[in-house]
């Protein structure tokens, strides 16, 4: 499901322009290793990746809210 999400992402609207991913898998290296060979081919500036397993956690909501403050500046620097 996750693939064919991103393939529709990079198919539809594959443009330079940075986007944040937040995944909430606990599959580790094997999600973080398919995330990276996914959008490796694509325009897209990868801010972060935020991998959280299972219910988040209160650092997890505080790197989430962290990450949000990063792809905004990201975002006002190409505006």
């Amino acid at each position: 499901m996750m693939r064919y999400i991103v393939q529709l992402l990079m198919d539809k609207i594959n443009a330079n322009k940075p986007i944040l991913i937040i995944n909430n898998y606990g599959w580790g290296k094997l999600q973080e290793d398919m995330l990276n060979n996914l959008f490796k081919t694509s325009k897209f500036e990868i801010v972060d990746v935020v991998y959280i397993n299972g219910l988040p956690q209160r650092n997890d909501v505080e790197k989430i809210k962290q990450n949000i403050e990063k792809l905004i500046n990201t975002i006002s620097k190409h505006s």
